[in-house]
């Protein structure tokens, strides 16, 4: 019989569950090793050992956090708990927990999803509530394909084409070849979905964030961005690439691929690029045939990018960055965000990590850059998600 061990550690002490742990305890797990977590001893159990058997839930509970130094420190600082000693779980002040409420006692309680750090969707901040919608769903599926006229005539400015396609014919041929099932629409008390947004910025050198971004849930990156020769800074993890026609690459069959389509055209594309290939330019000459799993690739909703747009940038002429949608995208499908490779160096250089630093200060060209480094920061300061600048 497996039972959980307080002494398996690695990296100075930071204590990790194990993939057979997190699916014992009813907490998702992955392939990868998840996050640092607290071991309760449940009350229920006071006389036992805190090797606890792992065929009860009720027995003992893992839970993942976002924040390896912090986590590491409360670790080293805690006492290794004797037999009939209770763990007291940390302050939760969101749920008003205290001294006297430990965190097993507090997941006996019905709670908007299972992380102990925050929950997004359920967030109660004003200012997040008023831009938030759970109405509007980030992924394009059979069900919510249609578009009101205004989003559509919009969307077809982003990018002109000559294409005269029509939209309904090209979205049963898209859900043709990829799956039209909604996705991700999975939240519940049971479900704590840690993602990490990967920019590809150059305060990404020297950080040596690689291990903390694979530990993530989901690690999702963005166009052409390398990680082989940059893992230590990068990771070495990907679960989702968001990219469009023009920025795309081949992936490998586990990678999520996640269209960002600017105009029709880039839908016909994926469309063709994932079966006979007739599609070979769209404003320029595009990969043809794409390497990667068609029953894991998505299309980011033209709606949702209006929404973003309109609802947390207020534009009228540019449209959001590649960037700024893909955080904006884990918000909506995520419980807990963490941020990466966005903004300038500690220079105040905006330059991507896997080029030659620039001379001159490179603009964001169509991108609203500033306003939106100014929601990233807010985000930050409202607790809403964990902004990791580089050293």
């Amino acid at each position: 019989m497996q039972s959980l061990s307080r002494t398996n550690t690695v990296d100075k002490g930071i204590k990790i569950c194990s993939q057979g742990q997190m699916k014992a305890l009813g907490t998702p797990g992955n392939n990868q090793t998840p996050k640092l977590y607290t071991l309760l001893h449940s009350p229920d159990n006071d006389d036992q050992s805190p090797q606890t058997s792992l065929d009860s839930k009720q027995d003992s509970k893992c839970f993942c956090r976002s924040h390896a130094e912090r986590c590491q420190r409360n670790y080293l600082k805690s006492p290794k708990p004797t037999q009939n000693q209770r763990v007291e779980a940390p302050q939760y002040s969101k749920w008003g927990i205290g001294s006297t409420q430990s965190l097993a006692e507090h997941l006996l309680h019905e709670e908007p999803c299972a992380c102990a750090e925050r929950c997004l969707a359920a967030s109660d901040d004003e200012w997040f509530s008023e831009r938030f919608s759970d109405d509007v769903h980030p992924l394009l599926s059979l069900n919510n394909s249609k578009l009101s006229e205004s989003i559509f005539k919009w969307w077809q400015t982003l990018q002109s084409t000559k294409s005269k396609a029509n939209y309904t014919e090209v979205i049963q041929k898209l859900f043709s070849v990829v799956p039209g099932k909604d996705q991700y629409r999975d939240a519940d008390s049971s479900r704590c979905r840690t993602c990490a947004v990967v920019g590809n910025s150059g305060n990404l050198l020297g950080s040596f964030y690689g291990p903390l971004i694979d530990n993530h849930d989901f690690v999702m990156r963005m166009n052409k961005a390398p990680v082989e020769g940059f893992e230590k800074d990068v990771g070495n993890k990907t679960t989702h690439r968001i990219m469009y026609p023009e920025s795309a690459m081949h992936l490998d069959n586990d990678t999520h691929l996640v269209l960002l389509p600017f105009k029709l055209l880039d839908i016909q594309w994926m469309a063709s690029a994932l079966s006979d290939g007739s599609i070979k330019r769209t404003r320029f000459k595009v990969i043809d045939k794409l390497q990667a799993n068609k029953d894991k690739a998505m299309v980011m909703h033209p709606a949702f990018i209006y929404y973003v747009r309109s609802t947390w940038l207020h534009l009228r002429r540019s449209y959001p960055s590649t960037g700024f949608l893909v955080l904006m995208f884990a918000l909506h499908i995520c419980d807990e965000v963490s941020v990466f490779g966005f903004g300038a160096n500690r220079k105040g250089t905006w330059h991507h990590y896997f080029e030659n630093m620039p001379k001159k200060f490179k603009r964001t060209g169509q991108h609203p850059g500033g306003l939106e480094h100014q929601i990233i920061l807010e985000l930050q300061k409202r607790n809403l998600i964990d902004l990791y600048t580089g050293w």
